[in-house]
Formats: C-alpha cells, structure tokens, sequence
C-alpha cells in the first residue's frame, strides 16, 4: 500500500470499533488464496468476429447453428469482444 493510501486508512480508523472491523476483515482474508497470473485471452478484432459468425461449413450451412463447440467457441470470443452484459439503449 502506498503512503496516500495508508493515510486514508489510517483516517478512517478513528475509533475502537472501526479498528476491530478492520481487524475482523484481515482476519477473514489472511489465508486467502493468491490471485495468479494469467495470461490473457488473444484478442480478437470485430472483423475476424464476424467472419467466425457468418462461417459456413461444407455443406454451405452456418457453423454457429450445425456444430455446437464452434458455436460456444465464437459466444465466448463475442462476449470478449462486446462484454456479457445484455446491450440495451433506450430511446427517447
């Protein structure tokens, strides 16, 4: 933690009862595991997205409807690209 950082803390643990909470919070996060690095997900852009969307297979059908693993592939690289939350824009 930098120094600012610790200030901030230090100011707030202004009574007895902040610092037992604070205490109670360390307590239940010290044998946590550690966050491990991962390598990031390659990017993909929105055209080779949409090339994977519109592929066909050789039979001329769409991929994303006749395989399922090409299918779950493709969602996953779209929500890398667009996110997992539902895209809503209200207007007006």
């Amino acid at each position: 933690m930098d120094s600012e950082s610790g200030d901030k803390l230090s100011a707030s643990l202004t009574s007895a009862s902040a610092v037992e909470a604070f205490e109670a919070i360390i307590g239940k996060t010290r044998n946590a595991p550690q966050v491990q690095d991962v390598p990031s997900a390659p990017a993909v852009s929105k055209s080779d997205l949409t090339a994977k969307l519109t592929a066909k297979d050789e039979f001329g059908n769409s991929k994303m409807s006749s395989d399922p693993n090409y299918a779950k592939e493709v969602r996953k690289l779209y929500g890398q690209v667009y996110g997992e939350e539902p895209q809503n824009k209200i207007i007006g």
